[in-house]
């Protein structure tokens, strides 16, 4: 998966690639800018490609010798939500995650998010709230939520999250096996999971090694006001 590409010289690029046999890395791909080259046009963000590169571990940039499109994720760039919390998403993957350190199990999960986020009735917020809990599952950083208190107890506080016992009753149902499909489409309803996924993601970033900075929030909320 094509996390991320920038430019690079008269016309090359360095992408972040997401993989679940290496994980997360960066290669660099000669002539990616060049219409007439056979790299041209693979290297964009939510592509899914197959790749040979020349592997060296203690290399910090990995050289790509083929690719080969496979698809892309087409329908989330036709819609606002499903972009924004792809994009949320990349970034969690981008800049939490050390380089060419595979883990098999969040890359099928990532892979289940994309997939599911292309479809065309899919439901943004939960697939994103979702993401989020099993990447925080998987990081062993999942808070104990305290319904009886109206608390979510984290690493750091019990007021990191700022949630109604209500919220938190649903996020507790959520992370169990308590919701049907049916019960989530109506109980969702209910409440702005836009917020309760953006204090997932602050929490994220409070917890996270390094900072992260989402630049993505601040673009999607200039689009959104028409800016």
């Amino acid at each position: 998966m094509v996390l991320k590409s920038i430019k690079y010289g008269d016309s090359s690029k360095i992408v972040s690639l997401y993989s679940k046999e290496l994980g997360k890395m960066k290669v660099i791909v000669k002539s990616a800018r060049n219409y007439k080259s056979g790299m041209s046009g693979k290297f964009e963000s939510l592509n899914y490609l197959t790749v040979i590169l020349y592997y060296k571990k203690s290399r910090d940039l990995q050289n790509i010798y083929k690719a080969e499109f496979v698809r892309s994720f087409g329908n989330i760039i036709k819609e606002f939500s499903k972009l924004r919390a792809a994009y949320k998403i990349i970034e969690i993957l981008n800049k939490s995650l050390p380089d060419l350190d595979p883990n098999p199990v969040l890359y099928d999960i990532a892979l289940d998010f994309f997939t599911n986020l292309n479809l065309n009735e899919s439901d943004s917020e939960i697939l994103l709230l979702n993401f989020q809990i099993e990447f925080l599952k998987l990081s062993g950083l999942l808070p104990e939520f305290d319904i009886e208190n109206g608390n979510i107890e984290t690493l750091k506080n019990i007021t990191e999250f700022n949630l109604s016992n209500e919220e938190i009753d649903f996020l507790m149902k959520f992370c169990g096996t308590e919701f049907s499909a049916e019960s989530l489409r109506a109980d969702r309803k209910n409440f702005d999971l836009e917020y309760i996924s953006d204090r997932f993601s602050s929490y994220i970033v409070n917890n996270n090694s390094t900072p992260i900075l989402f630049k993505s929030d601040k673009v999607f909320r200039e689009l959104r006001n028409g800016l």
